[in-house]
């Protein structure tokens, strides 16, 4: 039948454009009128705090608009734009998902069972946003980038830390990610520094930026019994056992076991920053939920294992 892997990402590649088609049909196309200012306040280094700083996705997407503007207008380009970009930035997250746990050690068929959860729970996700296109390409910054933490591949941790910081100040959990894995790792202190420079430079480069959300908006938000049903309703929803299997990780790579404090401290930073009840925060966890709880429902053979405890 040939390689597996061509076939996975054939397979990745169907998933990403039914899930690109549904971003687009239910936030992309009805929130025009409130998206395209947005990208055009974060393109001139004009938006509010904190989506002034995360300048990849509308800075990538913008020569595409200014392209094709002349022959469909700005605001279908600015559609079609990101049309594009939507069935890229998810598959290049269900692949960095499934890439990473064939670098854990996993068969054709457990790679691609979770890369199909993920993507049966993107859906989920695309409720209560209108424009925060950075969240579908994050997981897959961070799969790819702890991918190359393990296969020590320091070149290709510190460009996907420099892309994944440039996406979002979360980015910063990559090369934290890496440096809890393999703490005595000159990659990972190097990944860490680049990304903290780089966090900390667009602020001094764009210049400080009125909050758009005060903490007494996000604690009225957040406590309204409606959203904190909500906020239960997708903590079960888009987790499920996955937090339970990831305690059962016992037999776990232990690099990846030590990567896995980054949940809790996402977890403090959405209750002290974020609104819980929008699903595409939990989407972040993934990458390190689910090679976690694969590791415990399908544990590798021991190859791997002494590879990567060799490594760390």
């Amino acid at each position: 039948m040939g390689h597996p892997w061509l076939w996975i990402a054939a397979l990745i590649a169907t998933l990403a454009l039914g899930l690109g088609y549904q971003a687009y049909t239910r936030v992309d196309r009805p929130y025009l009128t409130e998206r395209l200012p947005r990208h055009e306040a974060i393109v001139a280094g004009d938006a509010t705090f904190p989506y002034r700083y995360r300048v990849l996705v509308p800075l990538a997407t913008e020569p595409v608009i200014r392209a094709v503007s002349p022959v469909l207008g700005r605001r279908a380009a600015f559609l079609f734009a990101y049309l594009a970009y939507d069935v890229l930035a998810l598959g290049v997250s269900l692949f960095g998902l499934a890439w990473l746990l064939g670098q854990l050690g996993h068969r054709a068929g457990e790679v691609l069972a979770g890369a199909t959860l993920m993507a049966a729970l993107v859906p989920l996700t695309l409720q209560n946003q209108w424009y925060q296109p950075w969240s579908l390409l994050e997981p897959g910054l961070l799969a790819f980038g702890m991918g190359c933490a393990l296969r020590r591949d320091a070149r290709g941790l510190l460009a996907l830390t420099v892309l994944a910081c440039l996406n979002d100040e979360r980015g910063i959990y990559l090369p934290l990610a890496a440096l809890l894995a393999f703490p005595r790792a000159r990659s990972s202190w190097t990944a860490c520094a680049a990304g903290l420079a780089i966090v900390l430079g667009l602020r001094l480069a764009l210049g400080s930026a009125a909050a758009e959300t005060t903490f007494a908006d996000l604690k009225r938000t957040n406590t309204n019994p409606a959203n904190l049903r909500a906020t239960v309703q997708a903590a079960v929803l888009l987790l499920g056992p996955l937090p339970l299997l990831t305690f059962a990780a016992r037999r776990a790579t232990t690099p990846l076991r030590r990567a896995a404090w980054i949940v809790p401290l996402h977890l403090a930073l959405v209750f002290a920053f974020g609104v819980w009840h929008e699903g595409r925060l939990w989407m972040s966890l993934y990458p390190i939920l689910i090679p976690l709880a694969w590791q415990a429902l399908f544990p590798p053979g021991p190859e791997p294992e002494r590879k990567l405890s060799a490594a760390a």
